[in-house]
């Protein structure tokens, strides 16, 4: 052979041995792989094909949970009213905004608080952030530059003990048509005779921060995570829990709506409970519908109700009852309820152990992991079955509903992570976005769904899913 084949075939081998070892060198240490500024676009299929994959954006590292682990990875995620910007809360008290193709526009940390809740502006110029901490504060920053404006510390009203580390908590925000904000506000004390105090208040912020309460002299004795406005912002509503109650609590209802303009209360309406339970507890809602005239509630044995806005009972329905077996009572926890057109949707999660919900259940519930349909009159039209927990549940438009699908933890069953669109009333399904993890968040409007994974160990040992931001456009809208 001559020299000059030798010298070809040895640049032959040369390169083969390069690129066989630039390959190991990409298997072993994936960070060397190139990335779009945090964002790295794959073509996984839709179930229907109506959506493609435009972005996944990694959140770095998270406690990766199992199925013996309750509760979800935590992360909060919104779209901005006009589409343009995803506002991200992870775990680790970080603040991301991204654009819609995943770029990561800017970020900040909160401080040593955990990110509770999240919402932007309706003129998409600022972003509130609830944080769970020692202060408890909403802080209000320019979704622009990410400049901090102001914030308020809900331990003013609500107190902090730094020894016992029983601090207050931001439980969730809502926005109403004039950009004024309403955030839930909530500290609890449990004593080792088992008895649980609670101080909750709901704070109203003016566009420039300017705050307002309710009730306007005193906190609230029980739980309260969640509120409804009313499109006017002239009423505010929010529901109760009490998991320890007793004849010295001053809010007994389940339902308490106050006048915005004067303070007042104007209705409180109570509820009747069911066996075995000693009480309602309505953890999510009130939701009130877009033309304001009635209020959506769920409760955690498994009801539905719909109220009028005078604060009358319209009508109430079993979602699922509980089922006493083997000596125990499970039941599915009734969860979300969102208005869609003309319609309400409620959901139901996982099955649970009414004895102790950290102890696995004998079997799973039939009506869990579930969205329920009816119209305003009461009138049950449809149920599908997610396979999942109900994350989330949101209404877009007046015809389309998105949940975030987690995990089973009686199935255990990984396909059924992603996020499920549907028609309504139909609740037909339009497609479906997976994901390897549980979907545990998601925002979505007409033309963009983005969802939130968080990683999930299985019980082999082995690792499904990380903790990032999917991207999903519809084929075709704008």
């Amino acid at each position: 052979m001559s020299n000059f084949k030798i010298r070809i075939l040895t640049g032959l081998l040369f390169g083969a041995f390069a690129c066989s070892l630039a390959a190991l060198a990409l298997h072993i240490f994936p960070e060397l792989q190139p990335a779009d500024n945090g964002a790295a676009s794959k073509k996984i299929a839709s179930r229907t094909g109506r959506y493609e994959k435009v972005a996944e954006v990694s959140l770095g590292k998270v406690e990766i949970r199992g199925y013996k682990q309750m509760g979800s990875t935590p992360g909060l995620l919104r779209l901005s009213p006009d589409g343009a910007r995803i506002v991200v809360g992870t775990e680790s008290g970080e603040i991301v905004l991204l654009d819609t193709t995943g770029n990561r526009l800017w970020s900040r940390k909160i401080g040593m608080g955990k990110i509770s809740a999240l919402e932007f502006s309706r003129d998409n110029r600022r972003i509130l952030v609830g944080e769970n901490s020692q202060q408890g504060a909403v802080i209000c920053i320019d979704a622009v530059s990410g400049a901090e404006i102001w914030r308020k510390a809900s331990a003013d009203e609500l107190g902090v003990d730094i020894r016992r580390k029983t601090f207050p908590g931001i439980m969730s925000i809502k926005v109403d048509a004039q950009d004024n904000a309403y955030a839930v506000a909530l500290r609890s004390i449990r004593y080792p005779s088992g008895k649980t105090d609670y101080s909750a208040r709901v704070y109203r912020f003016d566009p420039q921060g300017k705050v307002t309460l309710f009730p306007r002299e005193y906190n609230i004795d029980v739980w309260v995570s969640w509120c409804g406005v009313t499109p006017d912002g002239n009423m505010v509503a929010f529901a109760t829990s009490d998991y320890t109650p007793g004849p010295e609590r001053r809010f007994q209802d389940n339902f308490y709506a106050y006048d915005t303009r004067t303070g007042a209360l104007r209705w409180s309406l109570n509820l009747p409970t069911v066996s075995p339970y000693d009480r309602t507890n309505m953890r999510f809602g009130p939701e009130i519908s877009a033309d304001g005239q009635v209020y959506g509630g769920v409760s955690a044995d498994g009801r539905a109700f719909l109220v009028s806005d005078a604060g009358r009972l319209l009508w109430s329905r079993t979602l699922s009852a509980p089922q006493l077996i083997q000596g125990i009572y499970v039941n599915a926890t009734g969860l979300h309820v969102r208005h869609v057109g003309e319609y309400a949707a409620y959901s139901t999660g996982n099955t649970y152990n009414r004895a102790n919900w950290q102890l696995p259940t004998p079997v799973e519930h039939p009506q869990s992991n579930s969205v329920f349909l009816f119209d305003r009159g009461g009138n049950f039209v449809k149920r599908r079955q997610m396979g999942g927990m109900v994350e989330e549940l949101w209404a877009v438009g007046k015809t389309t509903l998105i949940v975030a699908v987690g995990r089973n933890i009686r199935t255990k069953d990984a396909t059924i992570h992603g996020m499920m669109i549907m028609t309504a009333p139909e609740l037909e399904v339009v497609d479906f976005l997976p994901t390897e993890g549980p979907c545990v968040a998601a925002a979505a409007n007409p033309s963009l769904v983005a969802g939130m994974e968080g990683p999930l160990q299985l019980d082999s040992g082995e690792v499904v899913g990380q903790y990032r931001i999917h991207i999903w456009r519809r084929i075709g809208v704008k």
